[in-house]
């Protein structure tokens, strides 16, 4: 009985040491599995993650700003996640810092890692003076930003009170007046004469100037009679004194006491139109 007790010892201390020992090269190697599983699993996310290569502007879009510009507004980056944000945030965030765009167009292509921006501007319809700075601003009175260098050819010269203006992006502000000028522009800008004016005078309420071919002062008065105003203006503008590039003015601000004078000069024209 002895000899088999001291038997059984002895299998047991051979056997046990070496099933642990396989026991825990067999977890080693599992954790090993989990391991190289983890790495390549993080390889993959990031390869299917592309990182930005170029941020471009469509052959389409029609904007004064470049690429690199518009890019710092959006918080992107070169070599930063394709997807760290949406088409929707990007043409949002160019559009809140640049008031002037109308339209912003997002595309991604993540096999080249290029982001293409299609970017189309407001029209600018008017431009105005204060101080030594000239704006844009479109026809719902809204300013839009500085003017550039011959950015103001063919369009209206707007002249308004100081007090009207407001910041890039806002409409001028006439209080209760702003009707009473919206009415009236749009009047002369869809009325007979609207090919041939150069400028409009609000800056005075009841003394509205409209300019013309930028050598005819139209003396307005308010915006009253507007229909018979500008009738009478077509008949008086065929008269010869208008002709071969004179410089006139015309006050109509009483129909029946309508009267032409001409000018000396064209720099009298602008005297006339800004009331200085």
């Amino acid at each position: 009985m002895e000899k088999y007790v001291g038997t059984v010892k002895r299998m047991l201390h051979n056997v046990l040491p070496r099933r642990l020992l396989a026991g825990r090269v067999l977890l080693c190697g599992l954790l090993l599995i989990v391991l190289c599983g983890t790495i390549v699993t993080g390889i993959t996310v990031a390869m299917s993650r592309p990182t930005i290569q170029k941020i471009i502007l469509s052959p389409d879009s029609v904007t004064i700003y470049s690429a690199e510009r518009l890019t710092e507004a959006t918080g992107l980056a070169i070599g930063g996640p394709m997807y760290a944000k949406t088409k929707r945030e990007i043409s949002d965030a160019i559009l809140a810092s640049f008031p002037d765009i109308q339209t912003v167009k997002t595309s991604k292509t993540a096999k080249t890692g290029v982001i293409t921006l299609e970017i189309e501007e407001k029209q600018p319809y008017f431009y105005i003076v204060s101080g030594s700075d000239v704006y844009l601003a479109d026809s719902t009175f809204t300013l839009l930003r500085i003017a550039g260098e011959n950015e103001t050819v063919g369009l209206v010269r707007l002249a308004v009170p100081d007090d009207a203006f407001t910041a890039p992006g806002l409409p001028l502000q006439f209080g209760d007046d702003t009707a009473y000028y919206s009415a009236f522009i749009t009047d002369v800008l869809h009325g007979a004469m609207r090919d041939d004016v150069t400028g409009i005078s609000l800056e005075k309420r009841y003394d509205l100037k409209i300019l013309i071919q930028d050598r005819i002062v139209l003396c307005w008065g308010t915006s009253e009679k507007t229909s018979e105003k500008t009738a009478l203006c077509q008949t008086m503008l065929q008269d010869a004194m208008f002709g071969g590039g004179a410089f006139v003015t015309v006050d109509v601000s009483d129909p029946a006491k309508a009267i032409a004078r001409p000018l000396a000069s064209g720099d009298l024209v602008w005297t006339a139109f800004s009331g200085s």
